[in-house]
């Protein structure tokens, strides 16, 4: 068990700030842009507004080499190619929707038209013409021998050559591969798709990058190598661009808002950060360099520039000789002032350090800007940016996260009360106690249940077992046990098991039959299924012993139920089973069930559910339903996201786990006794699904996480509710002004339903 008290204040929390009744546990703020040393980092350009000029999401860029003009492909809501004097910074539109373009020494243009074909135009003449069938291009260059160079990636029509990097010859339009991503896999072992961008250098060395973050070259030789792949991402994706000049590779990584440069010996140098260099909502970017300077953009209306500040090259800058600086700190665990030895401090040069056993550590670096990714085995990786100065001591203290929520409200603590795969939880996606004070766990990434046993007075956890395993349990999401310690759970879409208590703690193994997936045995040969209505993705165990099974959209028709049980609670009793509700409040036309989900029940037999479209509803006794929160937040203060749950504290006080109404954040929350208002438990989790159970009178809370169960838990005894409603004093605000770390809203567990 690890016990991980939030006593001290952590550098990137910086309050509870309370909005309209809502409590969000504030962020640092936005860092400023920062540059290398040598360097200036500014906008030239930029137009918000959607007129003919207005910059739009850029793919790639050029530049004229007979008039010094910016070109640039454009496939957003202004999708032409664009031309920007950049003397007197002035924009022209030039026509077609193009995601990569090219000069060629005379000064003909090679551009990309509308995701079909290879276009130019031919100055001297002013024609413009189709001059290859090549779909799918992203992005082009020429190296220093005059070869024209083309990436065809695979969003759009099939070409021949689909992901790979084509020599076009610029007299006949005739095109070959020289890089294709299937000898890439072949050699460097991995699996990867889509190309998104392309280079080559002056030495003949051809890079291609992939829409997973993914950078590959091949060198002259013939050599496949990574090279800086990207782990961060927005919207799943990173599609950093790519140039080349003066012997630098840039790459622009706008999913984490950083400017690299590689040089040839394929030495990385962090140009410039900054959150403002992040992509608002796509990591679709383009940029171009002519060796004085470095030209970027996104998807934020701003054309950026880097050039040496004392008029030289970009490249004297990068290689210049530099002093060295320091970097020393401590490595602990988030929530705690616990030390974390044996921590892996990685800059993106290659130089590393491991934490001492009291979680110190120290490097000598050149003077520069840094990517620092800290790691451990079980915690959570982190990005960060730093600026080490020559002559300086850069201080780097940093809370590492083992798994727990990023962002606790005041008050509140929480420990890692499971862990896969020490412990069966793989895929936990609900919890829920017996009356003996233990609690069981659903995993569907294993396809088990498993028991998880607690001290009687301490709860401390002892262990956990697998309790079951098989019968398409993978595909079960929720677990429920009666007060007989009989077990429930779903077959898949397919029925209901019930399993009873065991002697001892040997696992059910279950086996679907073949050829009736609605009959499930055991070793012993007996059938566990007691119910076959479908699509059960909740069950609640009534006082009485009867049982509710949570039917969503797949409740397709059975016998008894010739309509189907789509999207309602069914009432099971004695093996008799009748529609309880349909989800239609009083006085409504239509139901707030939308592919009902999890399900729970509280103290007064009151049911609670959750949908797929985050409506959150109660259902007392007599089948009344009452919408308790709406998925999109209309009325209230905020949305509560897809497959959103709730549950009572026991205390009449409830919860609901989901995300919050932008879709940024996962989240559980208590609405307020007046049930207008959230307030923030935790945020910053990895699920925005899955079940949660309260335990000790609702001092502490269960959730499910993926491979993890956690435990939130309150400082000074009083029940979580009462510190959400009289919080303790907030900790004084810390600004972490020594790093700017880089927020990954991707890699959270999305529910297995959602596409």
């Amino acid at each position: 068990m690890e016990i991980l008290s939030r006593r001290n204040t952590v550098a990137l929390l910086t309050g509870c700030l309370w909005l309209t009744g809502l409590s969000v546990l504030a962020q640092a703020p936005a860092r400023e842009t920062v540059g290398m040393p040598g360097l200036e980092v500014e906008v030239i350009y930029q137009d918000d507004g959607t007129g003919a000029t207005a910059l739009n999401l850029a793919q790639d860029m050029a530049i004229d080499p007979l008039t010094g003009d910016l070109y640039i492909a454009q496939n957003g809501a202004n999708d032409v190619i664009m031309s920007l004097n950049l003397n007197t910074m002035q924009m022209t539109r030039f026509g077609f929707n193009s995601q990569g373009l090219a000069f060629g020494s005379d000064g003909t243009l090679y551009f990309g038209v509308s995701n079909f074909i290879l276009g130019a135009w031919f100055r001297d003449s002013g024609l413009i013409r189709k001059f290859a069938i090549i779909p799918a291009i992203r992005g082009m260059d020429f190296d220093d021998t005059g070869r024209l160079l083309v990436g065809e990636g695979s969003y759009g029509p099939t070409g021949l050559y689909t992901d790979s990097i084509l020599e076009v010859d610029t007299g006949d339009g005739f095109f070959q591969p020289v890089f294709e991503t299937s000898a890439a896999i072949a050699a460097i072992g991995s699996e990867f798709s889509v190309m998104t961008s392309m280079a080559v250098d002056t030495a003949g060395n051809l890079y291609a990058g992939y829409n997973s973050g993914l950078m590959v070259k091949k060198r002259a030789n013939g050599e496949y190598t990574q090279l800086n792949s990207r782990p961060i991402r927005i919207s799943g994706l990173n599609e950093f661009g790519l140039a080349h000049a003066d012997g630098l590779v840039f790459q622009y990584d706008s999913a984490s808002g950083q400017l690299f440069a590689i040089d040839e010996n394929e030495q990385v140098t962090v140009l410039a950060f900054g959150d403002a260099l992040r992509g608002a909502g796509t990591s679709v970017n383009g940029l171009t360099a002519d060796g004085d300077a470095v030209y970027f953009a996104g998807d934020r209306n701003q054309l950026w520039r880097v050039r040496a500040a004392d008029g030289g090259s970009v490249s004297q800058v990068v290689n210049a000789d530099r002093a060295t600086g320091t970097v020393s700190g401590r490595i602990s665990v988030l929530f705690s002032d616990d030390p974390l030895a044996d921590a892996s401090i990685r800059f993106q040069t290659g130089a590393s350090v491991q934490s001492g056993p009291d979680g110190s550590f120290s490097v000598d670096l050149k003077a520069g800007l840094y990517e620092v990714v800290i790691s451990k085995a079980d915690f959570a990786d982190a990005l960060l940016n730093i600026v080490v100065n020559a002559g300086e001591t850069t201080t780097l203290d940093y809370p590492l996260n083992p798994g727990l929520p990023e962002r606790l409200a005041p008050g509140l603590s929480a420990e890692v009360v499971a862990r896969y795969p020490a412990d069966p939880t793989l895929g936990t996606s609900d919890v829920v106690f017996d009356n003996e004070g233990n609690f069981y766990s659903m995993n569907f990434g294993n396809g088990t249940v498993s028991k998880h046993i607690l001290e009687p007075e301490t709860r401390e956890h002892l262990r956990s077992y697998v309790f079951a395993q098989g019968g398409n349990l993978g595909n079960s999401f929720i677990v429920a046990v009666d007060a007989s310690l009989n077990v429930y759970a779903s077959t898949g879409n397919d029925g209901v098991l019930m399993l009873p208590p065991r002697g001892d703690e040997t696992p059910y193994v279950l086996t679907s039959d073949a050829a009736d997936p609605t009959i499930v045995r055991d070793q012993d040969g007996v059938n566990r299924v007691i119910s076959k209505v479908r699509d059960v993705d909740g069950i609640a165990v009534r006082g009485d012993g009867s049982l509710v099974f949570s039917s969503g959209a797949g409740g397709a028709p059975i016998p008894g139920f010739p309509d189907g049980t789509f999207n309602s609670l069914v009432d099971y009793r004695n093996g008799v089973e009748t529609i309880f509700s349909r989800g239609v409040p009083p006085g409504a036309a239509a139901s707030v069930f939308a592919n009902n989900d999890i399900l729970k029940i509280d103290d007064q037999g009151r049911l609670m559910v959750g949908t797929s479209i985050g409506n959150v509803a109660r259902i007392d006794a007599n089948g009344v339903v009452e919408l308790i929160w709406p998925g999109d937040g209309a009325g209230k203060p905020d949305g509560a996201g897809a497959f959103s749950g709730l549950n009572n504290d026991g205390n009449g006080n409830l919860f609901l786990r989901g995300l919050t109404g932008d879709g940024s954040d996962n989240t559980l929350r208590m609405i307020t006794p007046d049930g207008n208002n959230l307030i923030t438990v935790a945020a910053g989790m990895r699920q925005c699904f899955g079940g949660f159970a309260f335990d000790r009178a609702g001092r502490d809370v269960y959730v499910s996480e993926g491979g993890l169960i956690i435990r939130i838990f309150t400082q000074d005894g009083r029940t979580i509710a009462d510190n959400l409603l009289d919080p303790a004093p907030a900790p004084e605000p810390v600004d972490a002004t020594n790093y700017r770390k880089m927020v990954q809203t991707e890699g959270f567990l999305p529910h297995p339903e959602m596409n």
